[in-house]
Parts: structure tokens; C-alpha cells; sequence
């Protein structure tokens, strides 16, 4: 069995309807830090510290 190339996942994007509530949910349930925003684009970065996932 050979062994894979990648090594997990660092940044996820996703396409939210509510970004606040959709960082609010990651933030307040389950404990994720906001990372920063960027009110240009717009979009709030979260992290659990190992994955990070824009909104």
C-alpha cells in the first residue's frame, strides 16, 4: 500500500448565507477562534487551531 502525498487540510472555503451567524455558530458551538475578517471581500476566517475555514 503506498502512502499518500497530501498531509490533511489546512484552509477550507465556504459560501455562507448568514456570515455572521455562520461564524457565530463555528465561534460560540464549537469553540473555534475568529482569526480575522475582511470586510472588502467579505468574510471572517475561523480556526480550531488546525484547520482553518473561511466564510
Amino acid at each position: 500500500m503506498s502512502t499518500p502525498i497530501t498531509k490533511g487540510i489546512h484552509h477550507i472555503g465556504l459560501t455562507v448565507s448568514k456570515l455572521e451567524e455562520s461564524a457565530n455558530f463555528f465561534t460560540s458551538l464549537l469553540g473555534w477562534k475568529e482569526v480575522r475578517r475582511n470586510e472588502e471581500y467579505p468574510a471572517i476566517y475561523v480556526s480550531d487551531g488546525n484547520i482553518m475555514v473561511t466564510l
